[in-house]
């Protein structure tokens, strides 16, 4: 859709962590990043999350806010013919996320670390019910020297 209305938009390679989109948001220098959830989050949280281009998760009332702009743009000009991935790409309307931006995503995780050195006497349980973040969490430990989490 935001290509189809004249938007560059970028396309994450694969599936991703929350932390990520918002991490690429200013890595782009991108005016907002959507997540789109699923079906097996909690009721609440399902459809899509929206961050503003401080890589912040919208609140209200700015959620309200752009949602009435939405609806008034559509109410003005109606819904935009689709525009197929491949006529998006050719036009350079939708562009990949370098995968580089999911490994800088990890060098600025790290960079945190207070203790460094301490991490191979950490042992961890990661019990994600929800989401696609075990990938990037494995990828995580095992750059930072940890043993995997059980």
């Amino acid at each position: 859709m935001l290509a189809a209305r004249g938007f560059v938009a970028h396309l994450m390679p694969t599936l991703c962590a929350t932390p990520v989109l918002a991490f690429a948001v200013n890595a782009l220098g991108a005016a907002a990043g959507v997540m789109v959830t699923a079906s097996h989050n909690p009721p609440g949280d399902n459809g899509y999350k929206v961050y503003w281009r401080n890589a912040a998760q919208i609140i209200p009332p700015h959620d309200a806010g752009i949602a009435a702009a939405i609806d008034a743009v559509e109410a003005r000009e109606g819904t935009p013919p689709a525009l197929s991935v491949d006529a998006a790409r050719a036009r350079g309307l939708l562009r990949d996320v370098p995968a580089s931006v999911e490994s800088d995503w990890r060098a600025a995780v790290l960079a945190e670390r207070v203790h460094p050195s301490a991490g191979a006497t950490v042992r961890a349980v990661y019990t994600a019910m929800h989401g696609v973040g075990g990938a990037t969490l494995m990828a995580a430990f095992e750059r930072a020297g940890l043993p995997a989490p059980h």
